[in-house]
């Protein structure tokens, strides 16, 4: 390189030699500095590739984490589509939630489209355990839209379902809407969804709290408000007994030892009229997790009723509501005193 900048051959004047000599011996101290610099200037550069690098790994290892656990074992290094936390929810992927819960006919999955909802939907079907509340049980979710259909009924989750690389995820609150055999009597372990827990970390390695927030909203069939399970529970009876099946969603399991084949309680049908609050010393003489009203209600006795040959008349009882362990209202018992 410097022989063909500054050699001296074919020079025939002096002054132009002492010039080339001159530059000769500039130019290689300067060389040396400049590449001294251009080192630098590399390392420099490499260095903060590096850690801009591992600082967006770093920013990426520490996204908010969603894990999996099946019967007390963390399953999620074992599934081949991860779980995932956005729009603020914990995302399963569908089909290979069912596959763990042991759900049967899990792989009855249906694509379409529907124009109502301007959104793709995913239909499934699972067959059901009690022939009384139909052969299967029918539910949808929409892409990209936070409706979804449980047995012919529009809830709303939390999060919509999206699509990824494609795999159907959804939030999770659609598994504990769907996988709850009391209500929908799908055919599955008895505790499916007992054995199933998700476990949500921010950022830094703590807990997020994923149970549903206190207050007045509906999340499927079942109330965070006492009052509102109650009213839709006698919202149903109206109708009689083609809504029997219907109004055990919003029961435990003592209230559900009342149904019969043309009465519940004793009762063909309910209309109410009015509810009210207990007093403070009568919500004292119910449990913790308990909450009593008094309801003033007309409705038809059957021919087996203690109110046999009454006929339609207006009756009040105590109603007795039990919280279960994430916050959803049942209705525990109806009694004539406390």
């Amino acid at each position: 390189m410097y022989r063909k900048f500054y050699t001296t051959a074919m020079c025939p004047q002096r002054r132009q030699l002492e010039r080339r000599f001159r530059s000769i011996a500039s130019a290689r101290p300067v060389r040396r500095i400049t590449a001294f610099a251009s080192a630098v200037l590399v390392f420099i550069i490499t260095a903060a590739g590096v850690f801009a690098s591992g600082a967006v790994s770093g920013y990426a290892n520490r996204q908010n984490k969603v894990e999996i656990f099946r019967e007390g074992s963390n399953i999620t290094a074992l599934m081949e589509n991860k779980p995932f936390w956005e729009n603020n929810s914990p995302y399963l992927p569908l089909r290979e939630t069912w596959n763990m819960l042991g759900i049967q006919n899990q792989d009855v999955i249906i694509w379409g489209y529907d124009a109502g909802y301007n959104a793709n939907y995913v239909d499934m079907l699972f067959d059901r355990l009690d022939p009384y509340m139909g052969e299967q049980l029918w539910c949808r979710v929409y892409i990209d839209n936070a409706a979804c259909i449980i047995d012919g009924v529009e809830h709303i989750l939390n999060a919509p379902p999206i699509l990824r690389d494609g795999v159907t995820y959804v939030p999770y609150d659609f598994f504990m809407l769907v996988a709850d055999a009391e209500r929908t009597g799908i055919e599955s372990s008895a505790s499916c969804i007992n054995d199933l827990t998700v476990y949500c970390y921010d950022r830094n390695g703590d807990p997020i709290d994923i149970s549903p927030p206190m207050g007045d909203i509906e999340s499927g069939m079942l109330f965070l408000s006492a009052e509102n399970t109650l009213r839709a529970f006698f919202d149903e009876w109206a109708n009689g007994r083609s809504s029997y099946y219907t109004m055990q969603r919003y029961c435990t399991g003592e209230a559900l030892s009342y149904f019969h084949e043309d009465d519940v309680y004793g009762f063909r049908y309910a209309v109410l009229h009015k509810i009210a609050p207990l007093s403070e010393e009568e919500q004292l003489r119910l449990d913790d997790n308990e909450y009593g009203f008094s309801v003033t209600f007309t409705a038809e006795p059957t021919e087996n009723s203690v109110y046999s040959g009454l006929g339609a008349s207006e009756f009040t009882y105590y109603a007795v509501m039990r919280s279960d362990s994430q916050g959803y209202w049942k209705l525990e018992r109806f009694a004539t005193g406390l």
